[in-house]
């Protein structure tokens, strides 16, 4: 599925995380995968708890680093693009 602004994103439940640091691991249970993300990928997962569009992403990550939506929409899009490449969301088509 190709992700676009309405495009919704749901964390895995047999995916956990835990903070080390300034950064903050995925554990896979189903693969035994773990994964290293960076402060703003980690506050990407914290955010996609509740199943948001990726607009909502973009918008509550411009909030959290002072910058406008248009400053990180890429950036996000592609961590959106990662994470659903390492298996560790879903992505859902708008409600």
């Amino acid at each position: 599925m190709t992700t676009d602004d309405a495009t919704r994103v749901r964390r895995r439940n047999d995916v956990s995380s835990r903070t080390s640091g300034e950064e903050m691991l995925l554990l896979d249970e189903a693969t035994g995968s773990v994964h290293v993300i960076n402060r703003t990928a980690a506050r990407v997962w914290e955010l996609c708890a509740d199943e948001p569009s990726v607009e909502q992403l973009v918008d509550g990550i411009a909030e959290t680093y002072g910058m406008t939506p248009a400053d990180v929409h890429d950036d996000v899009h592609e961590l959106v693009r990662t994470f659903s490449e390492l298996g560790v969301v879903e992505l859902l088509p708008a409600r």
